[in-house]
């Protein structure tokens, strides 16, 4: 009896760490999951690298090409078409967007309609 307490006391704390980590503007606002350092955009691909660090993604602001919004993945294409995809929060997806089209002027942005996706 006492596990099934423990294992449903961990369960419900999961649910709670995940729901933070996907949910809140703290971890998914578009200034934090893309911070300007000059002329390079670090991009923070998931919630780990808050706590952790690593896997964060640094694009210069001039190879960048295309920018591209389709559903909740954000992809940013270079000259060679090497293409990095992020995977965003879908409530903040459009802000995310907005922000990689501020920070990237110079690239051509898309925005891939759900419709037309399937």
């Amino acid at each position: 009896m006492d596990q099934n307490i423990i294992f449903f006391g961990i369960w419900i704390l999961l649910i709670v760490v995940h729901v933070i980590f996907s949910r809140t503007r703290y971890f998914n606002a578009p200034e934090n999951v893309l911070v300007e350092y000059d002329d390079y955009v670090i991009v923070r691909t998931n919630k780990i690298t808050w706590l952790f660090g690593g896997n964060r993604i640094k694009l210069a602001k001039q190879d960048i090409k295309k920018i591209q919004l389709d559903k909740t993945c954000l992809s940013f294409f270079n000259e060679t078409r090497s293409v990095k995809d992020v995977w965003v929060a879908k409530s903040f997806a459009k802000e995310t967007f907005e922000r990689a089209k501020q920070l990237f002027p110079d690239a051509k942005a898309v925005w891939v309609d759900e419709q037309s996706s399937i």
